[in-house]
Parts: C-alpha cells; sequence; structure tokens
C-alpha cells in the first residue's frame, strides 16, 4: 500500500506464485483500499495510506487462480519472441524513442476522445469493474471502433478468467472433462448431487 501511494501503477515482475494474502490485498488495490498503521514517535498517532492503483503482474505460470482476483483481471497471454526477432536492447529503445511522440499523442487523443463521451454514456449493464467498463466503453467510441466489440472481447477475457477459477479448484477438475464442458449453472448442479449422495456417520468412528 505504501508504494501504490508513490507511484500511480503498481508492478510485480516475474513472479512464480500468488499466495492468498496478496491475491486479497491486490483486490483491494485494484477497487480502493487503504492501511492503517501508527505515526512514528508518537504513543496513539495513526497514519491512513489509501489508494486506487492498476496493478501489472507477469510470470510463466498461471499466477491468479482466485475468483476474486480474476473477476478484477484482464489476462494477456503474449507469445515467446523466437531467435530470429529477438533485438538488442540499444536498437529496441531507439526505435522506441523515435516512435513515442506518435504513440503519445494518439493515446492522449483516445484520452480526450473518451473523457468526452463519459459523462453521457449509459449502458444496460454492468460487470464487477464498472467504471473500467464504462471507460472502455468511451475509448470504443472515441476511436470508432466496431459498436459492442469492447464488451465483447472483455466478456469473453472474463469467461477465460472464469475456466481458470474452476481448473484451480479440486472439486471442479473432477467433474470437468473435455467431452463435458462445465457451465458454472451445470457444475453446481453436479456438485450438489454429489454432495447429497454422501451420507455423514451417526457418530464420529
Amino acid at each position: 500500500m505504501i508504494a501504490a501511494t508513490n507511484g500511480w501503477v503498481v508492478c510485480f515482475d516475474n513472479l512464480e506464485y500468488l499466495p492468498p494474502w496478496i491475491s486479497n490485498a491486490l483486490c483491494r488495490l485494484a477497487t480502493g483500499g487503504g492501511f492503517a498503521t501508527r505515526r512514528h514517535y508518537t504513543d496513539d498517532g495513526e497514519m491512513l495510506f489509501e489508494a486506487t492503483r492498476p496493478i501489472l503482474v507477469n510470470g510463466i505460470e498461471e499466477l491468479a487462480t482466485r475468483g476474486d482476483l480474476l473477476d478484477r483481471a484482464v489476462l494477456l497471454h503474449l507469445p515467446a519472441i523466437s531467435e530470429p526477432h529477438r533485438r538488442a536492447e540499444a536498437g529496441f529503445w531507439e526505435d522506441f524513442r523515435r516512435a513515442w511522440p506518435g504513440l503519445l499523442g494518439a493515446l492522449l487523443d483516445a484520452l480526450v476522445g473518451a473523457l468526452a463521451i463519459l459523462p453521457t454514456l449509459t449502458l444496460p449493464g454492468l460487470p464487477r469493474m464498472a467504471d473500467f467498463a464504462r471507460f472502455g466503453v468511451a475509448v470504443e467510441r472515441a476511436l470508432a471502433w466496431p459498436p459492442g466489440s469492447f464488451l465483447a472481447t472483455y466478456g469473453a477475457n472474463r469467461e477465460a478468467a472464469h475456466e481458470l477459477t474452476l481448473q484451480a479448484s479440486l472439486v471442479a477438475a473432477s467433474e470437468v472433462s473435455p467431452r463435458r464442458p462445465a457451465t458454472d449453472r451445470s457444475l453446481a448442479c453436479r456438485c450438489r448431487r454429489r454432495g447429497a449422495g454422501s451420507r455423514r456417520p451417526a457418530r464420529p468412528p
């Protein structure tokens, strides 16, 4: 939380695993949270850190497996760079510096257009990350993308995130097979049937 108050983006690079407590902390940071601690050199003084920040997390393994974090995330699977396409760092940054003015101008044009549309934008329904979805649709309209393309892409990404949640569940893994794909409803029904078929012993053995 302290790092978030000192920067506009929080980044975690090349992680192998996200323990549950970090996953919970990232959820709070994504939608707004705070942290209170004793102010230095005082007995009863309190210091409060509050922040809402975008977060970048990358790693080779599937890092986010808990549903609450996945529902706040946009998942990107980047292809590996093959040897013929790898570049020296000096050449990369030289090309980036030449392209940077145009890239920044394009980002600012999209931002200005979206901010002009956002106050009057209404949607029939909103996902969990409601403000993010509204801003995405505003950018879609500012850049004249096909109507509905942002929500369709975002919805597909969220569905992929839900599949990761099921794969991380031991119960779901035993119920889902390639021949019998599971929706949330069908999986819940099968789990209830399995639970109904079991009986607790009348008394401890």
